[in-house]
């Protein structure tokens, strides 16, 4: 019976066979059966997004309604003292987009959290907001929503973004175009839907995507 088993792998449509080895090689092991010998190096050999950038939610503001307006409802006044851009979900568009809407950061957000501090039981601002260093710099923001689709949008150095469209922050500037690339390339949207159990974009699950420092035409075509 195994010998029968055996050899039909390989010869029947839907029938994997790997070594458990292969997965605890992988960083969190996922158990990725069905990905190509190519794949399965690209995410265990080659360095992950966060190695060269700050993936993390956004700010939860906890009341949208009270602290964001589109950009049309806010005197013109009050932009960028008051009222800054504000990247959020609701799609997948690339490269650039969703830039309507804008969130009351003035005295680096103080309603915002003072409004939190003063809610009964909510946790404290700190743990719903990026580190405030990675605030208003060039970086690349996704929707979480995105039905397993990875779409990266240029976040620009005068805006925010929101905890429904985590960001990919480089530590280094001249990081920003390849970061970029591999956001919005299909590859890394195959390999999400793989390590994750569902179909959003998690900061935790795109931040362990790879994101490959060098790569032979042999090795492109093998993907």
């Amino acid at each position: 019976k195994i010998t029968l088993l055996r050899s039909l792998i390989g010869s029947v449509a839907g029938m994997f066979q790997r070594r458990q080895a292969d997965f605890l090689l992988v960083d969190r092991c996922p158990i990725t059966y069905w990905l190509s010998d190519a794949l399965l190096a690209l995410i265990r050999d080659q360095p992950q997004i966060k190695s060269r950038s700050y993936v993390r939610q956004g700010i939860c503001t906890t009341s949208n309604p009270r602290f964001t307006r589109f950009f049309w409802e806010a005197p013109p006044a009050g932009l960028r003292r008051r009222w800054y851009l504000f990247a959020k979900g609701g799609g997948t568009p690339r490269w650039a987009g969703l830039n309507e809407t804008l969130v009351d950061w003035e005295l680096c957000g103080s309603r915002v959290k003072k409004y939190q501090d003063d809610t009964p039981g909510a946790i404290h601002w700190s743990g719903r907001m990026p580190d405030e260093s990675y605030m208003f710099r060039p970086g690349w923001t996704f929707s979480r929503v995105g039905r397993g689709t990875l779409a990266a949008r240029e976040i620009l150095p005068t805006a925010l973004f929101c905890d429904t469209s985590p960001a990919a922050i480089p530590y280094v500037l001249e990081d920003l175009p390849v970061i970029g690339f591999w956001l919005n390339t299909r590859i890394l949207s195959y390999l999400l839907r793989a390590m994750t159990q569902s179909l959003d974009c998690r900061e935790g699950y795109v931040q362990r995507l790879p994101i490959p420092e060098a790569m032979s035409a042999g090795e492109a075509n093998d993907l």
